[in-house]
Formats: C-alpha cells, sequence, structure tokens
C-alpha cells in the first residue's frame, strides 16, 4: 500500500471531505489480505511439532483464532461503515492499521506460532482500535450525540 493509494481514496486531511467508500474498503481487505498471508509467510513452521506434540491444545488455539476471526471481521464491518463518512487521513490510517494487525495477529495465533507477540500485537491493536473508536467524534450516526463525560 502506497501513501499515494491512501491519498487517493481519503482525498485531502480535512475532515470535511466526504471517502470514497469503495476505495477504502478495497484498500482494508486488500491490505488485510497481504498481512495475512505476510503473517503465514514469515511464520516458521514450528506448528507443526506444536500439532503433533498437544493436539487437543492446537484445536483449542485454532478455535481462539476462529473467535478473533470474528472480530477481525466485526472491526473490518465497522470501519467500512464508518469510511461512509467523512473522515480525516489519520483516523482512517489508524482504522487500517488496527484491523490489518489484528488480521496478521489471528494468523499467527492459527498457526500456533509466537503466541505471546501475536497476543501483544492483536490486543494492542484491538485497544488502539478501541480508542480510536471512542474518540471519533462522527462514529455515531447523525442526530445522536454523544453524552457529556463528567
Amino acid at each position: 500500500m502506497s501513501t499515494s493509494t491512501l491519498h487517493t481514496a481519503i482525498g485531502s486531511a480535512r475532515v470535511s471531505s466526504t471517502p470514497n467508500r469503495a476505495a477504502l474498503a478495497a484498500v482494508l481487505l486488500a491490505g488485510a489480505l497481504i498481512s495475512a498471508v505476510a503473517a503465514f509467510a514469515i511464520a516458521p513452521a514450528a506448528s507443526v511439532p506444536t500439532a503433533e506434540a498437544d493436539p487437543a491444545l492446537t484445536r483449542l488455539l485454532q478455535g481462539m483464532a476462529l473467535i478473533k476471526l470474528a472480530f477481525v471481521a466485526a472491526m473490518a464491518g465497522l470501519v467500512i461503515w464508518r469510511f461512509g463518512r467523512p473522515v480525516s487521513r489519520p483516523v482512517a490510517a489508524g482504522y487500517l492499521f488496527s484491523v490489518w494487525t489484528v488480521t496478521a495477529a489471528t494468523v499467527l495465533i492459527w498457526q500456533s506460532v509466537w503466541l505471546g507477540a501475536a497476543s501483544l500485537l492483536f490486543h494492542g491493536a484491538a485497544f488502539a482500535f478501541l480508542v480510536l473508536a471512542l474518540r471519533d467524534d462522527r462514529i455515531l450516526p447523525p442526530g445522536l450525540k454523544r453524552p457529556p463525560m463528567s
């Protein structure tokens, strides 16, 4: 993903610009696919001995990865929905990179490799996504206002 692709999809850095939802969704899905393939490619072949040593643990980890995949799908859906409204480049980049990171971490967990690093990546990116979404004033539909924080 080059910055020119993101710039073309998002437009200027002003919040008032209307993003191209289809272009941003394509960038999101292409980046998620690239991050999944990259995670699969760089992971060592250590998952085979783990599967042979403890098949129950492997099934458990793969089940957890499937649950995490549901979170990835929900995050991607929310981001695609969010891209239908004006968004600034930094906010869009934060959403994109957080979804791409949790996708790569989910693939690593599925393969049962680098579980500590994959867990930190997944939860760190999910937390960053949550903070970004909570601070995003335009995430609520028009007409709904966030209650004041006291």
